[in-house]
């Protein structure tokens, strides 16, 4: 396979990396509930014994990963988000969760990704349902090809539990991911020093970059979200004024969490994102994201917050 480039589908960055180490290593098992994907015919051919496809059964598909992995077998399981965060959810608590299951859960599709399918599709509860878990399970958040391929790395090295929002399409970012130092946790766009900057993570980080890049302030990519994140924090603590911007339930998802940890300190967190889920309009994705997030009332937030 050639090799992955910033404005690939973010979907080859991941599935292309994983593809080679499913070559190598006989452990790994990939296991969908009926969700296809363009890798899935270079896995069957290479090894068909190890892709089993379950059926329209989220629940079975998490139970089914819990005991292979207890057999000492990598395991990845590959569905659309919001119905195997939110149908499988008791399956996720006892059978990986308590188990701490070696399980790599593949959620395609989250936030406004199939924002033509309506609301049964969107996906904008996924960390506030798995929030009070964060100490069990990595929450990951690609936003372009090369993340996408360097958190597929991360997880296949960690021995536990892992949650990759994975999204569609391509994404520009001037090749920054190439040369920029990261932490842990985050990628910084800047090398300058700011009092302020915006969080964003997955897709949404793209609008960001293409509205706010030219601007004098920092933008931060927090791509992982877990319990053990003390050297992002304290990196965030070096900033007077926060704007964290999700494509997700804003009272209880990144930005909630972040204010938390920041709680006793006098910096200020402002939170953009989508209220509630009774959002009942269809169309494109931009369309959607403009709608419940860069509307004109938010948009003037955050442009009083730049200025400020």
């Amino acid at each position: 396979m050639t090799k992955i480039k910033e404005d690939d589908d973010i979907r080859d960055g991941f599935f292309n990396d994983l593809f080679k180490k499913y070559k190598k290593n006989k452990k790994i098992y990939f296991l969908t509930a009926d969700q296809g994907a363009f890798i899935l015919k270079d896995l069957i051919k290479h090894d068909r014994k190890r892709v089993i496809n379950v059926g329209i059964s989220e629940q079975l598909l998490v139970s089914f990963a819990s005991g292979l992995s207890g057999s000492g077998n990598i395991v990845y399981i590959y569905a659309i988000s919001s119905f195997l965060i939110f149908r499988a959810f008791e399956q996720i608590k006892v059978d990986l969760i308590l188990n701490k299951s070696n399980v790599k859960i593949i959620g395609m599709g989250t936030g406004f990704c199939y924002s033509q399918d309506g609301p049964t599709h969107h996906s904008l509860e996924d960390i506030s349902v798995l929030r009070p878990y964060l100490n069990d399970i990595n929450i990951y958040t690609p936003s372009n090809s090369i993340s996408s391929s360097l958190i597929s790395q991360k997880i296949y090295k960690n021995k536990g539990l892992d949650y990759v929002r994975l999204d569609k399409g391509k994404y520009k970012y001037e090749n920054l991911y190439k040369k920029n130092k990261h932490l842990e946790n985050l990628f910084v766009y800047k090398e300058d020093n700011f009092s302020k900057c915006i969080i964003s993570y997955g897709v949404l980080i793209n609008f960001v970059f293409r509205m706010y890049n030219k601007e004098k302030i920092q933008i931060i990519d927090f791509y992982k979200l877990n319990l053990n994140a003390n050297k992002a924090i304290d990196y965030l603590t070096r900033f007077k004024k926060i704007i964290v911007i999700e494509e997700n339930i804003v009272c209880s998802s990144l930005g909630s969490i972040i204010e938390n940890y920041l709680a006793d300190t006098n910096i200020k967190v402002q939170k953009i994102g989508v209220k509630d889920i009774s959002n009942y309009k269809y169309g494109s994705r931009e369309y959607m994201i403009n709608q419940y997030i860069f509307n004109r009332k938010n948009k003037k937030l955050i442009n009083e917050f730049i200025q400020s």
